[in-house]
């Protein structure tokens, strides 16, 4: 009410009423302040999450937890190799884990029931890892046809490894048997000396 009574007042006299210090020029009271420029509806910086997004952002999350695994388990789980992937010192390693250029000393009668003792190729041994082959899926197939099996494999996979080797070096095999095959078909080949004892690797 105080208001209207100087607008009236001033009005009389023929001066302007005097405008509100805060007042915009266009502005009238009892209505809005008027906007010098429309106004933008305000979007969020994040977009909504696609299929698409959700997942490249799980795979690199599996990326990433795949390299610190792999590192965890090259670095501590696996702590019998160097980073090369060469045997520390004299090791014994279950035949789930052996791998080509592993050497060791061992009967020339071996089953895939037991592990063998590594060492590095440098020190003396009679026997050398040369490959791997997994037999066909089915029932065991009996003892004959695993040891036929075993014999051409790791022949081809001898000559594959070392060449043409001296005559006193032979491949030889470690098989899986009965009790094994439905949890592991694998044969692992070897090289082997039977004359004495090497203190290199024969892969050429």
């Amino acid at each position: 009410m105080r208001v209207n009574t100087v607008t009236a007042v001033n009005e009389q006299h023929g001066v302007p009423a005097p405008q509100p210090p805060d007042a915009h020029p266009d502005a009238q009271f009892g209505q809005p302040w008027p906007d010098s420029a429309p106004r933008e509806p305000i979007r969020s910086l994040r977009g909504p999450r696609t299929a698409w997004g959700t997942f490249k952002a799980l795979l690199g999350a599996a990326i990433v937890l795949a390299f610190v695994g792999g590192v965890i388990y090259t670095h501590v789980i696996d702590p019998d190799r160097d980073d090369a992937g060469n045997v520390r010192g004299d090791r014994t390693i279950s035949f789930d884990d052996v791998r080509a250029g592993d050497c060791t000393s061992l009967n020339r009668f071996i089953a895939l029931d037991s592990d063998i003792a590594a060492t590095p190729c440098t020190n003396a041994h009679n026997a050398e890892v040369i490959g791997r082959y997994a037999m066909p899926k089915g029932d065991w197939p009996g003892q004959d046809a695993v040891d036929k099996s075993a014999k051409t494999e790791c022949a081809r996979q001898l000559k594959a490894y070392a060449g043409t080797p001296a005559d006193d070096i032979e491949a030889v095999s470690a098989t899986p048997t009965e009790s094994t095959w439905s949890r592991d078909r694998d044969i692992i080949c070897f090289a082997y000396r039977s004359a004495g004892d090497l203190t290199t690797s024969l892969r050429r």
